[in-house]
This record gives structure tokens, C-alpha cells and sequence, in this order.
């Protein structure tokens, strides 16, 4: 779905159910974050009523009535519904971290052997997903540092093979940091500063162990 809009329409008895009056359309970017998306609808919503408000004046808007069999169920986003499912593939991941960013923002945990010197949460603000698979025999979740020291990179195996890549993530009670920085400061928080005994690899949780941890921190 690369499409969304806003709507005008009548109240009924029933949530969201009543006549449309009138509707606009808008493409979704293929970076666009939840964040960007609200702010281009915004101004779009409030163009739509004034005109939607004339037309009910002048008596020329027809309402239409909603196809009931075409109507889903869109809850209320959670801040558990951020924990990112390491058995989707990367598209449908780096899809959830946009849309969740600005808030509640997308997030992991990592398990217990792979960051012991930190806390469990991990929200990841950017991610991309890779071209390359993942290698072979890697289960979903599991990581990899990889690529040259002065810009080292996080690449996660993700369901079907496939790999995403975080571009900006943020530690419990820490700042926002492109990738490199972070990876950097967990080098330098090693045992005796050795860089090299920073964890290159290691794994991180599925979304309900992620969203059942991060609730017993909060």
C-alpha cells in the first residue's frame, strides 16, 4: 500500500462509519516516516474541511455511504506494538520503523549474553533494508558487526533470508546516534577498554520477549 488520504464525513452511531463527503489521496515516499507523513496531512485535512464545509453550505456535496465489507480494525498503536518481529522480512521492518518514528518508535532488546554491560532496550529511529542475504544457517535476530573499523556497521538477519541495517539507534537512557557512533561507544565500553572484546555478534530478542522485557524496565 503506497497510498493514503483524508476523509470528510458525516457522525453516525457508529466509529468512523458514516457517509463520506469528500476525500483526498497522497503518495506515501518511499522514506517517509509516520512523523512527515502526519505533517503533509495535516495542512491536506484542514483544506479538505473548509472545502467540505462550502459544499454542505451550497448544498452540492452527496454523501455516500461506506463499504462496511471493505472496513478494517485500526487499534490504538501501543508502545509494545514498536517491538520489532525479527520473522518478518526487512522490507516489512525498515516499512514498521518509519512508521513508527517519530513515536512510539520501533524498538529491540537485546538477549542477555549479547550486551551485558547495558541495558536491555535498543530503539532503532532508521533502518534500511539490505540488498545482500543474510548468511547462511542465521536465525532471525541474530547480528553481525561488520565492515571496516573507522565505520562499522550493525546488520541483523531478518525472516526469508534477508538483512536489515540500522542507521540511527538509541541505547536506554542515552542519545540518538548514527550507527557508527554507537558501535564506536560500545567498543569503548568493553572490559579495559579493549576494543577488540566488544561483542561482534550476538542476537536479539523476538518482539514479545523484546516488549515483555522492556515493560519490566519501565
Amino acid at each position: 500500500l503506497r497510498r493514503t488520504g483524508v476523509t470528510t464525513m458525516l457522525m453516525d452511531a457508529g466509529l468512523d462509519t458514516g457517509a463520506i463527503l469528500l476525500q483526498r489521496e497522497t503518495g506515501i515516499g518511499e522514506t517517509e516516516t509516520g512523523g512527515s507523513l502526519l505533517a503533509r496531512l495535516a495542512p491536506m485535512g484542514a483544506d479538505l474541511l473548509i472545502e467540505t464545509l462550502a459544499g454542505l453550505a451550497a448544498r452540492r456535496l452527496t454523501p455516500r455511504p461506506q463499504n462496511d465489507a471493505a472496513a478494517t480494525f485500526a487499534p490504538r498503536v501501543q508502545k509494545a506494538d514498536g517491538a520489532l518481529d525479527w520473522e518478518l522480512d526487512a522490507t516489512a521492518l525498515e516499512n514498521r520503523v518509519r512508521a513508527f518514528s517519530p513515536a512510539p518508535v520501533a524498538f529491540t532488546a537485546f538477549s542477555e549474553d549479547a550486551a551485558p554491560r547495558e541495558g536491555p532496550l535498543l530503539r532503532i529511529h532508521r533502518a534500511a533494508a539490505g540488498e545482500d542475504a543474510a548468511p547462511p544457517g542465521s536465525p532471525p535476530g541474530s547480528f553481525q558487526i561488520v565492515g571496516p573499523r573507522r565505520a562499522p556497521r550493525l546488520m541483523i538477519a531478518c525472516g526469508e533470508g534477508s538483512t536489515l541495517w540500522p542507521l540511527e539507534v538509541q541505547a536506554a537512557g542515552r542519545r540518538r546516534l548514527p550507527i557508527p557512533q554507537y558501535l564506536h561507544g560500545r567498543a569503548r565500553t568493553a572490559p579495559d577498554g579493549d576494543r577488540d572484546a566488544a561483542p561482534t555478534a550476538g542476537r536479539f530478542l523476538g518482539a514479545v520477549e523484546a516488549a515483555r522485557q522492556t515493560a519490566a524496565v519501565h
